[in-house]
């Protein structure tokens, strides 16, 4: 068995002071010395003033006596309503893990309740701590520390789904409607889309985010109003495709099946009729005759045409069905672009031009635009990129505030207003963009108290701030009152945006074993 020392003890939890990390704090019982660094340890990083412990007594933890700390048994929680202010710092002691999470979802709904706080919890034993840690992600309460009993060193992580199972290095954010948490298990890889979308259906979340290992591959929709328009992300984990993958996803098999036997077919009529005219010798072979048919499919020179007649018609006709085809993608792509995403239909060539969206083609649909004039060599320089990421969209999404791009997997559609007021921040290996639409009637405060909340990617964050700073101005300006701020002030106004920007394992997760 482990055993910690003072000094590593002391190591420990000042590490979870100034970095919050997720840690496991063990009390042996029969180490006195220890029990006094812990006693040390607690009265030095609690805020005895606004330290609340709630215990029901049955446990020894040795830090109950502690003297400006507001002591709550837990057959007495309505004296949780009468604090006035936000806690940051919360003990909890009981031997039952059911009355334990009575007294959080109690908790909750009082006015003192502060998500960000520091939460120091017992752990009666290790088949504690799996219930436990999820009670505590499913009250969002990530700064919060385990304190054992039995000498034993607890693996924790509360920012996995599942205690004691894996989670990809991720940053996880989301803007969920009030009382209808997301869970953890809902954010891993294999989250489908159909299965966001039920969620926004149901009501479960107006903003959803996912980035993993691999860069961005989940999906989110807002579905407030942005200056009237909707946005709509559909951001798939996006990579280059060769360009005979960009073509052949867009119809099954047997559409290219019945592409191909058209061309054979026409190659093979096509040498048939030249084998019976001499003055069409420049075509000596069935090989130069599947060139000349291949390069007209593809436009990519333009043969001089035979003098026989019907050759001409023939090759006239495949000229028709390959320039057909080439309609059929295009308007596969335009498909995309029309109602209800946008209000007018993006139909052709000049419409898309005219649209001024914000997009970019990966070079693997660049067939789409091979055909020789000046509208397609228009489309082809705006829209077509070479070297198209997903993770280069979002940079760009990040440095001109306007920017969508449709990719080989997936498109990622958004409307051109989004470049109302980004911010963006680099905070611990993540940056993270804040949106707020300009009109929106909490816009100037949004603006101007953005420093204080860049640490967490949570609106619950911003509005507890918000609530704290009002019932300040409450105490000392009477005239004008105090505001009350709710996740509804911020229903279709807020977004938040990490993306990594270089993400290091061990810093996401956190074991202690």
């Amino acid at each position: 068995m482990i055993r910690l020392t003072p000094i590593k003890l002391l190591i420990l939890v000042l590490n979870w002071k100034m970095n919050f990390v997720e840690s496991a704090i063990i009390i042996d019982r029969e180490n006195s010395n220890l029990k006094t660094c812990v006693t040390k340890i607690v009265e030095e990083n609690f805020n005895l003033s606004r330290t609340v412990i709630i215990t029901d007594n049955q446990l020894d933890t040795n830090i109950h006596n502690f003297s400006g700390i507001i002591r709550i048994d837990d057959t007495n929680l309505d004296a949780l309503r009468q604090i006035d202010e936000k806690i940051n710092h919360f003990i909890i002691s009981f031997a039952n893990t059911d009355r334990l999470n009575a007294t959080l979802s109690f908790l909750k709904q009082t006015y003192c309740f502060n998500s960000r706080a520091k939460y120091l919890v017992t752990v009666e034993s290790l088949d504690d701590v799996q219930l436990i840690s999820e009670t505590l992600w499913f009250y969002r309460l990530y700064k919060s520390v385990l304190l054992g009993h039995d000498g034993e060193i607890f693996e924790i992580d509360l920012k996995k789904s599942k205690c004691g199972s894996d989670i990809r290095p991720a940053a996880l954010s989301w803007f969920s409607c009030p009382e209808d948490p997301v869970y953890a298990e809902e954010l891993l890889e294999s989250y489908s889309f159909n299965a966001v979308l039920d969620d926004f259906e149901r009501g479960y979340a107006d903003i959803f985010l996912g980035l993993g290992n691999n860069l961005p591959y989940a999906i989110f929709e807002t579905t407030g109003t942005i200056y009237d328009d909707n946005l709509y992300w559909v951001v798939p984990k996006a990579q280059r495709m060769p360009f005979y993958k960009a073509m052949i996803r867009y119809f099954p098999f047997s559409f290219w099946m019945c592409i191909l036997l058209a061309f054979f077919l026409t190659c093979a009529i096509f040498s048939i009729i030249v084998g019976k005219f001499r003055e069409e010798n420049r075509f000596k072979d069935m090989t130069r005759n599947i060139l000349y048919i291949y390069s007209i499919g593809l436009n990519v020179a333009i043969p001089k045409l035979p003098k026989n007649f019907t050759l001409r018609v023939l090759v006239l006709i495949y000229c028709y069905i390959s320039l057909l085809t080439c309609t059929i993608l295009q308007g596969s792509l335009y498909d995309i672009l029309k109602n209800p995403l946008y209000d007018n239909d993006i139909t052709n060539l000049d419409k898309l031009l005219e649209s001024g969206l914000p997009m970019k083609f990966t070079d693997g649909l660049s067939v789409l635009f091979i055909y020789n004039g000046a509208q397609n060599r228009r489309v082809f320089d705006k829209y077509i990129g070479m070297n198209v990421l997903l993770v280069e969209c979002l940079d760009l999404l990040i440095s001109e505030k306007n920017f969508a791009t449709v990719v080989d997997t997936g498109a990622l559609i958004m409307r051109p207003n989004i470049r109302q007021s980004v911010n963006i921040f680099d905070i611990a290996y993540f940056q993270t963009v804040f949106y707020m639409r300009k009109c929106h009637e909490l816009f100037n405060v949004f603006d101007r108290e953005l420093k204080h909340i860049v640490e967490s990617g949570f609106v619950d964050k911003f509005v507890s701030d918000m609530r704290w700073k009002c019932f300040l101005k409450y105490k000392t300006d009477y005239d004008h009152g105090a505001l009350q701020f709710s996740l509804e002030h911020f229903q279709g106004g807020f977004m938040v945006l990490n993306r990594p920007t270089g993400i290091k394992k061990n810093n996401i997760q956190t074991n202690f074993r």
